[in-house]
C-alpha cells in the first residue's frame, strides 16, 4: 500500500523518458562552440593587453627621456650661469 508520500506506480511513466539524445547533443554542441568563442575571446583580450601595454612602456619610456635630456640641458645652463657669476664675483672680491 502506497504512503501519501509516494507515488503509485504507474506504466505510462515508465514509457515516457526525460532523457533526450538529441537535445543533449544540441546544448552540448552548443557549450563547446560557446567555449572556444570565450577562449578564443579570452586570447584576444590578453594579446590586445600586452600589445597595448608594451605600447604604454614605449611611450612613457620616449617622455621620461624627453624629460630627462630637457633636465640635462637646463642643468648644463644652470652650471654655466652659475660659472659665469662665479667668475664676475671673483673678479669683483679681487679688485
Amino acid at each position: 500500500m502506497p504512503t501519501p508520500e509516494t507515488q503509485k506506480h504507474t506504466p505510462e511513466l515508465d514509457e515516457q523518458s526525460y532523457y533526450d539524445r538529441d537535445l543533449l547533443r544540441e546544448q552540448m554542441t552548443t557549450l563547446r562552440k560557446e567555449a572556444a568563442q570565450r577562449a578564443k575571446l579570452e586570447k584576444a583580450i590578453e594579446t590586445k593587453f600586452h600589445e597595448e601595454s608594451a605600447q604604454l612602456n614605449v611611450d612613457t619610456e620616449k617622455k621620461l627621456q624627453a624629460i630627462k635630456d630637457r633636465c640635462t640641458t637646463q642643468i648644463v645652463s644652470l652650471n654655466a650661469d652659475f660659472e659665469k657669476d662665479k667668475k664676475r664675483l671673483e673678479g669683483q672680491v679681487q679688485a
